[in-house]
């Protein structure tokens, strides 16, 4: 899921036969403006992609970076919003409390 996909979107939101798993993935716009009701794991790199501006060049570019604490925080919280869930961070706790 990102901005860029508006109608498909809307296929995170429906239901998988009994016996599958559905997996989505998703980028920094799931962290709070959308809600999947039956999401039960969150598998989060730590990691997302933002502007940043380069004062030598003059210029900015598009840069992979680590997320924030609160960043953390807010896509643990996308996992058990109407059922038990787990979040597994593929990051260490130094780096969370960094």
């Amino acid at each position: 899921i990102h901005s860029g996909l508006h109608d498909k979107q809307s296929e995170a939101f429906a239901d998988v036969p009994a016996g599958c798993r559905k997996i989505i993935i998703a980028t920094n716009i799931a962290e709070t403006s959308i809600t999947i009701p039956d999401v039960k794991h969150v598998i989060d790199s730590g990691k997302h992609r933002e502007y940043v501006y380069h004062h030598a060049s003059k210029m900015s570019s598009l840069s992979t970076i680590w997320i924030s604490k609160s960043n953390a925080k807010q896509r643990a919280g996308r996992a058990g919003r109407v059922q038990n869930g787990n979040y597994y961070a593929l990051f260490s706790q130094a780096r969370y409390e960094s």
